[in-house]
């Protein structure tokens, strides 16, 4: 993680504020470690749902599918096979652009499952009011160097936030076994979690 942080130089206070999944394992701060409010609970339950889509993708097709489109920025040295120059070169270097804040398709899709665990915590513990209103929070995420940047299409996300909130907030069944287990783990425990702490 420290080795991570060094290299998400956009985002300077990652070792201090950011939660991360790798593999199985979450990583957290230590805030967040001595945490049990619901705000906890909700950033957990967002990473269990990472760790959910790898296990069903597997490993591999996931990070390379989220580190898309600038994973593929490495295929610039190639260009010290080519001629220099030619359009083998030429081609090869220009893989260098995938560097760039490019719409990241995937890490988007990825995320915002996260994200509508997180507003679902929020609504099956405080209601559909304050989750609504923390969708704003949200999207801001993806067009932040938060996650670099990955998504700037803010309104299409807000309508996609609001009908999935609709649905799987008020049906949590009829979206996957996580969201119902985090579901009933909140109705055992809806009274603690509703004054901020958990057992």
């Amino acid at each position: 993680m420290r080795f991570l942080g060094k290299i998400l130089f956009f985002t300077p206070n990652f070792m201090t504020r950011f939660t991360t999944t790798m593999g199985n394992k979450v990583y957290v701060t230590d805030d967040l470690w001595k945490d049990n409010s619901t705000w906890a609970l909700s950033t957990l339950a967002h990473e269990a749902q990472h760790v959910s889509d790898k296990q069903r993708y597997g490993m591999v097709l996931f990070g390379f599918a989220y580190l898309l489109p600038q994973i593929l920025a490495p295929l610039a040295l190639l260009s010290l096979l080519a001629i220099w120059f030619s359009n083998a070169w030429l081609w090869s270097l220009a893989a260098l652009a995938l560097l760039a804040p490019i719409p990241a398709l995937f890490r988007m899709r990825i995320e915002r499952r996260g994200y509508l665990m997180t507003l679902c915590v929020i609504y099956w513990t405080f209601g559909e009011e304050m989750a609504r209103g923390n969708i704003p929070h949200c999207v801001k995420q993806f067009t932040s160097p938060n996650y670099y940047f990955m998504w700037p299409f803010k309104r299409r996300l807000e309508k996609w936030f609001d009908k999935e909130l609709t649905e799987k907030g008020k049906h949590p069944s009829k979206y996957n076994a996580l969201f119902v287990l985090v579901f009933d783990y909140i109705s055992s425990h809806h009274t603690l979690l509703k004054g901020g702490k958990t057992k």
